[in-house]
């Protein structure tokens, strides 16, 4: 939970229009993929003795807007690298949908961010189903930030207007709102560098982005609720995944 913050004069996070980076004319090609862990649909008559420690979704579903690419590992650079626009719908993650794929500049890249909305939309499976009594074989909506009507609501950065915006959805009422994920790596340069950032947003790599020239580049977002599906305050809602990031190229 963050309270908001003044950030210093010129460490606001800048964004450019242009797609690339990373100090060179020539290009590569560069994929990045959703995907995630699941377990069969619910069906229709529950189990008697439900697996407890596979309290998981049948379904993750996320709508993706735009990617961002920066040299630095403190993404105080991000570019704009490939746009959905804002007509998206929701994919389901289980099928390993592209999420982005786009001509990049050759180089490499210490930062990438991600805007999504902030609302995930989850089915339960069928062990979830029969142990949680709020949790039926439906589709659900999950905040990914929430409000608390306190100071206590989460936050994040928007770096489009360089504000920090406050969360207004919570269990019991889903509002969606575009959200920043951020993906440095190095996560503590990138809190040093703008303190409106929210830890919250920020998600490491593991190991830099290299687009080369003429190669193709693929990152796979794995986003794993297994056995995170769980009731809060008599809601039907998830538990924090695990998120991983991870690269080939070819």
């Amino acid at each position: 939970m963050l309270k908001k913050v003044i950030v210093a004069l010129g460490l606001l996070l800048l964004i450019s229009s242009c797609g690339g980076g990373g100090g060179s004319d020539s290009t590569g090609f560069f994929t990045v993929n959703g995907a995630t862990r699941l377990m069969p649909q619910a069906p229709s008559r529950l189990v008697e003795l439900p697996d407890l420690s596979n309290i998981s979704p049948s379904s993750v579903k996320m709508k993706v807007y735009a990617l961002y690419l920066g040299d630095n590992n403190n993404c105080t650079d991000i570019q704009l690298n490939y746009d959905n626009g804002e007509s998206v719908s929701y994919v389901e993650f289980a099928d390993n949908p592209v999420l982005f794929d786009s001509d990049t500049a050759a180089g490499t890249y210490g930062c990438m961010v991600i805007k999504a909305s902030d609302i995930i939309k989850f089915t339960p499976n069928a062990e979830a189903v029969a142990a949680i009594t709020e949790c039926g074989a439906e589709e659900y909506g999950h905040d990914i930030f929430w409000y608390d009507g306190g100071e206590n609501s989460e936050e994040w950065y928007d770096p489009s207007t360089g504000e920090v915006v406050a969360a207004e959805g919570n269990r019991a009422n889903h509002v969606e709102q575009d959200v920043y994920l951020y993906f440095p790596y190095d996560p503590d340069a990138a809190l040093s560098a703008n303190s409106k950032l929210s830890p919250n947003q920020i998600i490491p790599m593991s190991s830099k982005i290299e687009i080369v020239e003429g190669g193709a580049t693929s990152g796979t977002l794995m986003i794993d609720f297994t056995n995170k599906v769980e009731q809060d305050m008599g809601y039907c809602t998830l538990d924090s995944p695990e998120v991983e990031f991870t690269l080939s190229v070819e």
